[in-house]
């Protein structure tokens, strides 16, 4: 009597060879073949991740910059308004020689604005890096900060516009900038005793130069 000879074969298949029958057991492996990365996909998923950090980025230094533009239009508003109250403190003209020079004096140009005595005085004054009126610095200012001065005369009729002739109103524009860009500008108006009252006007609206131009006629 011959024994059943199981025959394992490489395909995983058993064989059980019988004098009268042959069985055969096949087995087949079920597991899922991994399928790998394309090129492709790795370039997509790079060129995808890559995009998502760009605009991280951006949208970081675009609250940055907001930020630093914020802070550079508070810190100039209150280094023009400081500049304006210097020279509204000064008298509408010269005291000594009214009229005979508009802007400083001979003798009152000595590279600060100590020796400055009326508004005319400031026409075309420009610092950098900023001090007080006596050339001492200004502390806890970093550097690029840069303020100007200018001055004319201003029509009664219309004060946006300039006259060449005197009549009793100058129009101050204190402009200061950081780096180049404007931060801040005021402008003032100041009277001569003739025409009324000191009148002072901070970034004027529409409305507020009408009245103002109804006052001084």
């Amino acid at each position: 009597m011959m024994r059943n000879r199981p025959v394992r074969s490489r395909f995983l298949c058993s064989v059980a060879v019988h004098p009268r029958r042959c069985v055969c057991h096949c087995s087949v492996s079920s597991a899922p073949r991994r399928r790998a990365i394309t090129l492709v996909e790795a370039i997509m998923s790079i060129v995808l991740v890559g995009g998502l950090v760009l605009m991280a980025l951006n949208t970081v230094g675009s609250a940055a910059v907001a930020q630093a533009q914020t802070g550079d239009s508070g810190r100039g508003q209150l280094l023009a308004l400081a500049l304006v109250s210097e020279i509204m403190k000064t008298s509408y003209a010269d005291p000594e020689s009214p009229g005979t020079v508009f802007g400083p004096e001979a003798g009152e140009v000595d590279g600060t604005r100590a020796a400055f005595d009326d508004v005319d005085d400031y026409q075309g004054w420009t610092e950098s890096p900023l001090a007080d009126a006596n050339g001492v610095a200004i502390p806890d200012l970093p550097n690029g900060w840069t303020r100007t001065v200018n001055v004319q005369y201003a029509n009664a009729a219309n004060l946006k516009s300039s006259v060449d002739a005197d009549p009793g109103i100058k129009r101050i524009t204190v402009a200061v900038a950081h780096n180049g860009r404007t931060a801040a500008k005021l402008v003032a108006l100041r009277t001569g005793d003739a025409v009324g009252p000191t009148i002072v006007v901070v970034v004027p609206t529409e409305p507020e130069l009408e009245q103002l131009e109804q006052e001084i006629r």
